[in-house]
């Protein structure tokens, strides 16, 4: 249904804070999270030399950040949180678009223009700690707070897509996948993702 398809995509944005243009094509990029970017399988898909992953039932979301992936060439692995995977698994079951929302592409003002909808047909009151002109930046901001007070600064950089500040951050030290397997279980969710 239309609603419980809007709150996956309000309860993505609420738990990773993507930047508009990773989670939904933009008229600045029309591509947007691809199927391809959701991995079902326990491995994570982050292949490093340095560093085992361990394994996580849940799934990843493993994509090419848009802003930052032509100048450091570094995909972004996230782990799937519990309560989004029957979700995803139902969105995907849903479509066979390589889309994983198969949506036409929006600019950051139709998607102010039309949050009030989104929320409506999703069925998520007003006081969702959502709120401003710019309603993908409240979810970001939201969502680099929460997982700075469960997992740390440095996690809630690499969750959110910013690059570490520091010579070590930016060229030594690798994805904090232990850091945000730990936290994860933790991660605060908004009072609509059960319905």
């Amino acid at each position: 249904t239309p609603a419980w398809c809007w709150k996956t995509w309000l309860l993505t944005y609420w738990v990773y804070g993507m930047r508009t243009q990773d989670l939904i094509p933009t008229k600045r990029c029309a591509v947007g999270m691809l199927r391809k970017y959701f991995v079902t399988g326990p491995s994570c898909p982050l292949k490093s030399t340095l560093q085992l992953c361990p394994a996580w039932e849940h799934g990843w979301f493993f994509f090419p950040p848009r802003k930052t992936f032509r100048r450091t060439g570094k995909r972004v692995c996230l782990p799937v949180h519990a309560a989004l995977v029957d979700r995803y698994r139902l969105l995907l079951a849903s479509h066979s678009s390589d889309q994983l929302w198969p949506l036409s592409a929006w600019s950051h003002s139709t998607l102010a223009r039309q949050w009030r909808l989104i929320r409506k047909a999703a069925g998520v009151a007003a006081d969702v700690s959502i709120s401003g002109r710019n309603p993908s930046r409240s979810l970001r901001n939201s969502a680099t707070n929460n997982w700075r007070r469960i997992a740390g600064h440095d996690t809630a950089e690499y969750v959110t897509g910013h690059a570490p500040k520091s010579v070590t951050g930016r060229h030594y030290l690798e994805a904090p996948i232990e850091q945000m397997l730990a936290a994860i279980g933790s991660y605060p969710l908004p009072n609509f993702q059960n319905t």
